[in-house]
């Protein structure tokens, strides 16, 4: 593999794939919305904040670095040439770590309050806090580093960890999700069954669709 494949390229493809994946979030956004007017305004309020606007806010800076990177620098095709972090990268550190911890958080709620148990929802929002926390660490070195190289090098290990730890945090929220409910499905009636069904397909669905963003972004 060539050195332009294994760093433009595979921004170049992350980028693409995320601003896909975006539509597909603000496309559930909307849906939520305009079938459920009667939620509380808290939770219409986080999820406009958490899709359309955070959400925007990062597909908008990937966007922007990207750019950086195949337009303004180009011909530099190693990251020792880039001298300066495009500051979309920056900005798309901050805004990641922001919206996925409102997310986990909420979610780790909800595991709350099905399973009337503390000891899942304290867990995922302890990790969700610390991730959180290695975004802005991770902002800080960018800010610091030299140039892109040194950057990568200082934080590799971090950042691995940030986007495997955040995609197995979703996973353990879909699984604590649809364990409660498929108990709660057991003494439901007809309707509130099929109502739990729905919620189950769409607790997997968001964590999957959650976990594949962050292992493009």
């Amino acid at each position: 593999m060539s050195n332009v494949d294994a760093s433009i390229g595979a921004t170049q493809i992350g980028s693409t794939v995320m601003t896909f994946l975006f539509g597909i979030c603000t496309l559930q956004s909307y849906h939520y919305i305009y079938y459920y007017p009667r939620d509380s305004l808290w939770l219409k309020s986080l999820v406009r904040a958490s899709s359309p606007l955070i959400g925007a806010s990062h597909t908008i800076s990937v966007t922007v670095a990207t750019y950086s990177l195949t337009v303004t620098h180009f011909g530099n095709f190693s990251s020792e040439d880039i001298t300066q972090i495009p500051t979309g990268f920056i900005w798309a550190i901050v805004l990641s770590g922001v919206m996925t911890s409102l997310v986990q958080g909420y979610f780790a709620h909800r595991v709350r309050v099905f399973s009337k148990r503390l000891y899942i929802p304290v867990f995922c929002w302890f990790m969700s806090a610390l991730r959180f926390a290695g975004s802005f660490y991770i902002t800080v070195g960018a800010l610091r580093a030299h140039n892109l190289s040194e950057f990568i090098r200082s934080n590799d290990w971090l950042l691995a960890t940030i986007f495997l730890g955040g995609a197995c945090l979703d996973i353990i929220i879909a699984v604590s999700m649809c364990y409660y409910l498929k108990r709660e499905k057991a003494f439901a009636i007809t309707r509130t069954a099929k109502m739990l069904d729905t919620l189950m397909v769409y607790s997997i669905g968001r964590s999957c669709l959650s976990a594949l963003r962050k292992g493009v972004c």
